[in-house]
């Protein structure tokens, strides 16, 4: 009966899972939506700002759904699988203001408020995860210059930089210059 139980465990952990996933999407062009309907139409920005709001909501309450769960059933035990970090994803309201002012591809960290767009820092993380770089509960660091990459302070091979250049381009829409430095600290 206790094999049965963790294999409706794992069952509904995965489920949540990917409903987390799912969310994760829609949140992010929910977000992208509104970035670019922020600058067209300030009413269509305000129905934009709602739907974030509104998936931001329902994917914290995944979020701690899936952490409780995790809590209870694997307190102890290594966890069969990774769960994001969904508190990355969640910024305040005020922290989807756009800067103008800031030249494309430069990014600042202040006292752990980051101006980061919060797109690139999870396509940034998702793939931090893939290589092994990123290990849940565990800080890093993350080095992208227009020539170079530094994880964890070390010097990356051409093919992973350029793996993470990718990212970040396509992430952004806007081609890494020689000049641009990105660096993230969690």
């Amino acid at each position: 009966h206790q094999l049965q139980l963790t294999e409706e465990e794992a069952a509904r952990r995965e489920e949540l899972s990917k409903q987390q996933e799912v969310l994760s999407r829609q949140y992010e062009e929910a977000l992208r939506a509104f970035e670019k309907a922020k600058l067209r139409d300030s009413q269509e920005a305000e129905r934009m700002q709602l739907r974030v709001e509104a998936l931001q909501r329902e994917l914290e309450e995944r979020a701690a759904r899936l952490e409780d769960l995790h809590g209870h059933q694997l307190r102890g035990q290594l966890q069969l699988m990774e769960v994001p970090d969904a508190s990355a994803r969640f910024f305040a309201p005020q922290m989807l203001e756009v800067v103008p002012q800031v030249e494309p591809g430069v990014f600042f960290h202040t006292d752990g408020i980051g101006f980061f767009d919060s797109n690139v820092k999870g396509a940034f993380e998702r793939q931090l995860r893939r290589d092994g770089h990123l290990q849940s509960g565990r800080s890093y660091t993350l080095e992208l210059t227009g020539k170079k990459l530094w994880i964890n302070g070390e010097k990356q091979p051409e093919e992973v930089y350029e793996k993470y250049r990718r990212i970040y381009e396509e992430a952004t829409g806007v081609d890494l210059s020689k000049k641009s430095r990105i660096e993230i600290a969690q």
